[in-house]
């Protein structure tokens, strides 16, 4: 098998979701709201944060892929980031354009977390575990750093 095939199990579910609440304990039900609700906290969308608001906030005044000035605004994303679109190559792009942010639905505080664990030497086994990703998950995010 090529390395690029393999694939672990995602951290999101527990071993008690496929099971109906009735046929659980009190304590395999608290371990998987637990579970699930640390999930939430640590996995919340761009759009839910303020992280749209903030990126909105830098002034752009070149185009990212040409370095052309002659852009200007085009909408927002699904994740309410400002669309820009440059008059000369003609392509659209947003402030994490050509950054390691670029077309992820992640907040950028979880790879700001993902890279403290790194960078504090942190195994990516232990740091997909951390953060409840699966391991493939962890080496993608190492590889565009």
């Amino acid at each position: 098998m090529k390395k690029n095939q393999i694939r672990t199990r995602s951290r999101r579910k527990t071993p008690w979701d496929g099971v109906p609440a009735d046929e659980l304990d009190s304590f395999e039900m608290f371990l998987r709201r637990e579970y699930h609700d640390h999930y939430s906290v640590h996995h919340v969308s761009i759009s839910e944060t303020d992280e749209a608001q903030l990126l909105n906030s830098f002034e752009i005044s070149t185009c990212h892929l040409c370095a052309s000035t002659r852009i200007r605004k085009d909408g927002f994303t699904k994740s309410r980031l400002q669309r820009y679109y440059c008059n000369d190559c003609r392509q659209n792009f947003v402030i994490t354009t050509g950054t390691i942010f670029d077309s992820h639905k992640l907040p950028i505080s979880e790879w700001i977390e993902f890279c403290i664990d790194v960078f504090g030497y942190g195994s990516t086994s232990l740091t997909s575990k951390a953060n409840k990703n699966s391991i493939t998950t962890s080496n993608y995010w190492l590889n565009n750093i």
